[in-house]
């Protein structure tokens, strides 16, 4: 047992001893690292003075070089910014559809590159009572475009239902109820007719896009105080506009509403006829703007070619049709 005690207490000291040699060897080589890394940042610092000699020499030879390098940067970053300038001139005029169409005829010269059917398209677009509901692309409320479309509905119901008079009815007796088209014609004529032009103030009152228009051209052109009070005059009048719109609008529809219902009820063997009469009518007037629209487009497009402002101004007055 004293024996291996001994031994014990020799090992342990021998492990002392190891322990303080490697301490000693380890702050001697962090000494060494030490004094290498003062050497390597004088050594360093030499040379980063003679590079700063020899750039020095270098700008004091090619001042000349250095100079026009520089210049050239600086024309170049002016033409990097006046070319954003004139990207964003360009973001900023955007035109929509009903915007090129009445673009005067030096301007449309520059600026409208379409073709007959891009042209087709956008008269479709703005001006036909339907397609212009799911056209998103215009200044006009999508709400009061489908309440026209529906007093246009309404309106060719009621105006036929009133041609029903004394004498159609009498026709209608001889004929065993049959219907006979010919007959009808001159009705469909005058009610469409009729339609049309209570359907065009309606359009004048609802549609705002022209006074939109107004309110981008004067913040294009001045921001001034002038400008401003120009503005809100154009919103003022489109609210009166708005409160007429939706006034003339209730008071004919219920008045339509009324009489079409009295008429059924009353005349409940010509609901077919009305019916018919009415659809017809209808169906004219959705069908005729894509013949008529065909027009415009070949003056238009033959004006922008051959440069003949005659023909151009005479696109101008068909596609208001």
């Amino acid at each position: 047992m004293k024996s291996k005690n001994l031994k014990n207490e020799k090992n342990k000291n021998n492990l002392n001893i190891k322990n303080i040699l490697k301490t000693k060897n380890i702050r001697r080589k962090k000494g060494k690292k030490i004094k290498s890394s003062k050497q390597r940042y004088i050594f360093n610092s030499k040379s980063i003075k003679s590079k700063e000699n020899l750039i020095k020499k270098f700008v004091t030879q090619n001042k000349d070089n250095i100079s026009s390098h520089h210049n050239n940067k600086k024309a170049k970053i002016s033409l990097i910014k006046n070319d954003k300038n004139k990207y964003n001139k360009k973001e900023k005029t955007y035109l929509n559809n009903s915007e090129f169409n009445s673009l005067k005829y030096n301007e449309a010269l520059n600026q409208d590159k379409r073709s007959y059917t891009q042209y087709y398209l956008s008269l479709l677009q703005t001006n036909h009572s339907l397609v212009c509901v799911f056209y998103r692309h215009d200044y006009n409320s999508k709400i009061i475009k489908l309440s026209i479309f529906i007093f246009n509905l309404s309106s060719y119901i009621a105006i036929n239902a009133l041609f029903f008079n004394d004498s159609t009815m009498d026709k209608i007796y001889i004929n065993h109820g049959s219907y006979i088209i010919i007959y009808e014609i001159p009705k469909i004529i005058y009610s469409s007719l009729i339609s049309a032009g209570l359907n065009i103030i309606i359009r004048i009152l609802g549609l705002s896009e022209a006074d939109a228009l107004k309110i981008k051209k004067e913040k294009e052109k001045n921001k001034n105080k002038n400008s401003n009070i120009k503005i809100n005059e154009v919103i003022k009048n489109l609210k009166i506009k708005f409160v007429f719109f939706f006034i003339i609008n209730i008071f004919l529809q219920s008045i339509f509403l009324y009489y079409v219902t009295c008429f059924c009820g009353i005349y409940y063997n010509t609901q077919i006829f009305l019916f018919k009469d009415s659809l017809i009518s209808l169906s004219v007037s959705l069908i005729t703007p894509f013949i008529i629209y065909l027009i415009p487009g070949v003056f238009r497009v033959c004006s922008l070619k051959n440069k003949n402002k005659c023909f151009y101004d005479f696109s101008l007055i068909l596609q208001l049709l």
